[in-house]
């Protein structure tokens, strides 16, 4: 039970931090304060809510297994009832579990990128562009229009986004490659200066490669 608790803690102090209502806080404040008779009570309170932040709790809960018997099952069902009411953590974790289950879970797994997209969740949005441009064969109007809105979210690295709007751009417009490319120096990705250095031997670019 004490290890429990610290690996709440834990959790408390990452995703479900930002995650947080009424509900959330009372229960995550008296778990961390109580006895494992109060503990029971808060708990018993948490599995009677149906919320999409109750489902989401419920979820991580069982999928790792904290509180609860780890029941992956039981965790999808949480999950897909919190990310179908527009919880986009749960979207998140979803993407998490699917993308770690391919090629098999492929149709779901473009189901939760869509979800959240719809969403408007950018780091969703983000992930779904990186996995699209992976696979190769991809939409370049639509893998492009991504990686734009996930760079309008600036509270998350912007060196991925530009460096893959980089690759992307690299064969049809090598300038504005290599404006992306030197964007995902500027912030922070140094392991790309030699490919930069490459790029750039020989090609010349105006202002115009400006976005």
């Amino acid at each position: 039970m004490v290890r429990h608790i610290i690996v709440l803690l834990t959790l408390i102090t990452t995703s479900f931090a930002s995650n947080s209502s009424q509900l959330t806080s009372e229960i995550f404040s008296e778990v961390l304060n109580t006895t494992a008779y109060e503990l029971h009570d808060n708990l018993e309170r948490l599995e009677k809510e149906d919320s999409c932040e109750a489902n989401y709790i419920k979820g991580m809960f069982y999928f790792r297994g904290i509180v609860f018997e780890p029941d992956l099952d039981l965790a999808i069902k949480h999950l897909t009832n919190a990310g179908e009411c527009g919880n986009i953590y749960a979207v998140r974790q979803l993407v998490s579990h699917y993308f770690s289950t391919l090629p098999n879970s492929r149709n779901a797994l473009l189901k939760w990128y869509k979800t959240g997209e719809a969403l408007n969740d950018p780091i969703t949005i983000g992930n779904y562009a990186y996995f699209l441009y992976g696979e190769g064969n991809y939409d370049r109007a639509q893998v492009i229009s991504l990686l734009k809105r996930r760079l309008s979210y600036t509270k998350a690295s912007l060196v991925l986004p530009h460096y893959t709007l980089s690759r992307v751009y690299e064969k049809t417009d090598k300038c504005k490659g290599l404006y992306h490319l030197q964007l995902a120096l500027e912030n922070g990705g140094v392991e790309y200066v030699n490919e930069y250095i490459v790029r750039s031997k020989g090609v010349e670019c105006t202002a115009h490669t400006v976005e």
